[in-house]
């Protein structure tokens, strides 16, 4: 199974936490966001993961060439194109295969290898996994 996650947010929503690194990779508990998707998807059986890059893409190369545990293949993908689109694409293309697009601007605990195989079982185009939550203030 294979997997993109845009790391590439500069974050300005949450500054200034976010003056000196990406939304991705701002620590909780010690961990990057990064981090626990990596293993959230390492743990539900994917192989391979790209990692869109563009804010401090350097410090997120470099978390994942030192990303120890993780089994499956993980890379950084430049972002440089006017939308996520542009390279989204080029990779679903390249996979020709059902793939899991995520943002890294969460954590959850949520088994993606079994949304993956309800995804592929029933045929969809698309499947969201979303949850429903009390209370939510901007």
């Amino acid at each position: 199974m294979k997997a993109i996650i845009n790391a590439s947010s500069d974050g300005r929503q949450l500054r200034p936490l976010t003056c000196t690194s990406s939304l991705s990779m701002i620590k909780i508990a010690g961990k990057p966001i990064l981090g626990y998707m990596l293993e959230l998807l390492d743990d539900s059986g994917f192989d391979e993961i790209a990692v869109i890059c563009d804010f401090n893409s350097d410090i997120i190369e470099a978390y994942i060439e030192n990303s120890a545990g993780i089994k499956a293949k993980v890379y950084c993908v430049e972002k440089g194109y006017s939308s996520l689109y542009g390279i989204v694409r080029p990779i679903a293309e390249k996979w020709n295969e059902s793939f899991v697009a995520a943002e890294c601007n969460f954590i959850c605990d949520v088994n993606i290898g079994k949304a993956m195989l309800y995804h592929n079982t029933v045929g969809a185009d698309v499947t969201v996994i979303c949850t429903s939550v009390e209370e939510s203030e901007r």
